[in-house]
């Protein structure tokens, strides 16, 4: 599910945004563990596209 597909407003979208990199902050900064981007910020998986006809 992404944030997107949710139907906030950017105010909304923004402040769920922010919330999510603070906790990976914190979640780092208690475990002293390196921030992976790759990880915290995976590719969207996109649904398959219709077959056309």
């Amino acid at each position: 599910m992404s944030i997107y597909s949710l139907g906030l407003n950017e105010k909304q979208q923004a402040f769920l945004l922010s919330n999510r990199i603070l906790g990976q902050l914190h979640h780092c900064l208690t475990t002293r563990q390196r921030l992976d981007e790759t990880t915290a910020f995976p590719a969207p998986v996109l649904p398959p596209l219709a077959e056309a006809a």
